[in-house]
């Protein structure tokens, strides 16, 4: 389990690094649809990311129904403290299932009786948190924000000057 609260932590790092990154954005670009992208906005892949982690690991995971709505976030700042609660979640779950990271967890999906191991859950999350990283950066790139370096290796503090 320690290993994954470590895999966690690199992934803490980049969302940090995109969150410095939608501060520069106005807040009003922000919370706007980006029309050229067809996606809604910002805001809305951002929550939707928090959202993924709430289903799955809150609800699904630990039978934890979440109130979250897009609507009380009202900017980046609001983002970062909605993200402190997804933080607190995947430790609840990662502790939770630290001895049954294989076992299935059976739960339902659309409407449907669906199981999952609690590894499956975790890894869905945080590649279904890359995946709308990269659809945010394009987003703020398109609205003239050219992004930073989001990939993992930014964030490992080893620089290598003879590589």
């Amino acid at each position: 389990m320690e290993l994954l609260l470590k895999q966690y932590d690199y992934i803490r790092r980049t969302r940090e690094i995109l969150f410095s990154y939608c501060e520069q954005i106005k807040n009003v670009e922000y919370i706007t649809e980006v029309k050229q992208f067809g996606q809604g906005a910002i805001r809305g892949t951002h929550f939707h990311v928090a959202e993924c982690y709430a289903f799955w690991l809150g609800e699904f995971g630990m039978g934890r129904p979440c109130g979250w709505r897009e609507e009380m976030i009202a900017d980046v700042a609001a983002m970062r403290r909605l993200f402190t609660e997804v933080d607190v979640l995947v430790h609840e779950f990662l502790e939770r299932y630290a001895l049954n990271i294989d076992i299935p967890v059976e739960g339902q999906f659309k409407g449907y009786k669906y199981a999952a191991t609690p590894l499956w859950l975790f890894t869905h999350t945080v590649t279904h948190e890359f995946h709308h990283k990269g659809q945010i950066a394009t987003m703020g790139r398109m609205i003239g924000y050219p992004p930073p370096d989001l990939d993992l290796i930014m964030t490992n503090g080893v620089v290598e000057d003879n590589l």
